[in-house]
């Protein structure tokens, strides 16, 4: 492999690639095929372009010598699967910020005029607090050409126990106007330990009993279920039951769950929905929007509840459809407050943009941006429908259909301009 990649670069004329390449064979293979992303025919195709080969070789090398192994061997493996043939157009970052024991380390970047992507390891210096961690961060923009956030939101791509480190990718998606060098902060606002969602399997109807059941009234004041009436175990739960449902006769129906020893009944919360034969018909209401809905949380000898109750009576029962599973969260550990900002610089990748005409539905579309990365739509509507959420198809030069996948949809610093974004699965040469 060596030989081979060294003779394609004299071929090329392109500069050697720095060292080892004493890597492992079968890592540059799975980097190479990670970085055509493509099946089949496609990937054959791919393959018979000695230049693209040798680049993306290339890549692989000085992308696992350097980021990846950085990041250290576990989390270097899941990275490169993150970045996969976006890899050539990542930008190594440095800098780490440490504080109540949890030290964060921006990794690298991905960037074009309307979305940054920061990548970055959190590690646990002191226990093993990120095991079942929720981590909220975010990617701070500092130039007034993106000042208005399109979306937001931070993922979790793998979790190397041994190492107790986090491997995390923080997105920023905005209005646009990122054309060079553009100062960021990788900022981490929360880390909650012990944070477990959950989505039960679907709670059997004939679970509820026509019969009222015993309700009791809280020091709080609120009245909810006695405990333990007619419990049900719930399929993939995480340790939440169902401890008693029913009509009460405080003309309301119950659900009384019981959340695993630990949670903490402030910070949790259960939701299901409820549907009615005759909200199916058209002709009522769908249970869950009947009037209000009541969420209480408490406490009761040494176990932890939640009661979640909706306006209906025993003579609703018969026009009771179908319960859905109950979905929520709970946390059993305090929040680990601290501060965790690390500034960055990132740089956009090149793009092309062209002015359209046209409409859609009841938008006019106004602009269109292709880059490696995705496709980046505006528009304006008068009644601020939007178009983000529509199938697109990218045509290439060699017959190729790309479906890439709708991400950002939202309004720009000017609410009259709608920006709508699709992400390719691998980079697309803007020449093609």
């Amino acid at each position: 492999m060596p030989d081979r990649l060294k003779k394609l670069e004299r071929e090329l004329g392109l500069p050697p690639s720095p060292p080892p390449f004493a890597l492992d064979e079968t890592q540059i293979c799975r980097r190479v095929e990670g970085a055509l992303s493509a099946r089949g025919e496609e990937r054959k195709r791919y393959m018979r372009h000695k230049t693209r080969l040798a680049a993306v070789l290339a890549a692989a090398v000085v992308v696992l010598a350097g980021t990846a192994i950085a990041a250290g061997p576990l989390l270097g493996e899941a990275l490169q699967r993150a970045l996969g043939g976006f890899a050539p157009y990542a930008q190594s970052l440095e800098g780490t910020a440490t504080d109540q024991g949890i030290q964060v380390r921006a990794l690298s970047a991905l960037a074009d005029s309307t979305t940054v992507k920061v990548y970055a390891e959190i590690t646990d210096l002191e226990s093993d607090r990120l095991a079942n961690a929720s981590i909220h961060g975010w990617v701070n923009i500092e130039s007034d050409a993106d000042s208005s956030i399109v979306s937001l939101s931070g993922s979790l791509l793998s979790y190397d126990p041994q190492a107790k480190t986090a491997l995390m990718v923080f997105s920023r998606s905005g209005s646009g106007g990122l054309t060079d060098q553009t100062s960021a902060v990788l900022e981490i606002t929360g880390i909650q330990p012990e944070y477990y969602s959950f989505e039960t399997d679907p709670i059997p109807v004939e679970a509820i009993t026509s019969e009222l059941l015993a309700t009791q009234v809280l020091s709080t004041g609120e009245t909810v279920l006695v405990p333990g009436q007619n419990p049900l175990e719930l399929g993939n739960g995480r340790g939440v039951s169902l401890s008693s449902a029913g009509f009460a006769a405080d003309g309301r129906l119950h659900f009384l769950f019981r959340l695993p020893d630990g949670a903490d009944p402030e910070h949790s919360s259960v939701l299901l929905t409820a549907y009615s034969k005759s909200w199916r018909e058209g002709d009522g209401p769908d249970l869950k929007f009947n009037q209000d809905m009541q969420r209480i949380g408490f406490a009761q000898d040494g176990a932890v509840y939640y009661d979640l109750s909706v306006t209906a009576a025993p003579d609703d029962l018969p026009d009771l459809l179908e319960l859905t599973g109950a979905y929520g969260s709970y946390i059993c550990a305090q929040e680990v407050e601290g501060t965790w900002e690390i500034p960055v610089e990132v740089t956009p990748v090149e793009e092309h943009t062209s002015p359209l005409a046209g409409t859609i539905d009841h938008s006019t579309l106004l602009e269109l941006s292709l880059s490696p990365l995705g496709v980046i739509l505006r528009s304006s509507s008068p009644d601020m429908t939007q178009i983000g959420g529509y199938p697109l198809t990218v045509f290439l030069a060699d017959g190729t259909r790309l479906h890439p996948t709708s991400s950002a949809v939202g309004a720009g610093s000017d609410l009259d301009v709608h920006l709508a974004r699709w992400e390719f699965e691998r980079p697309v040469e803007l020449e093609q």
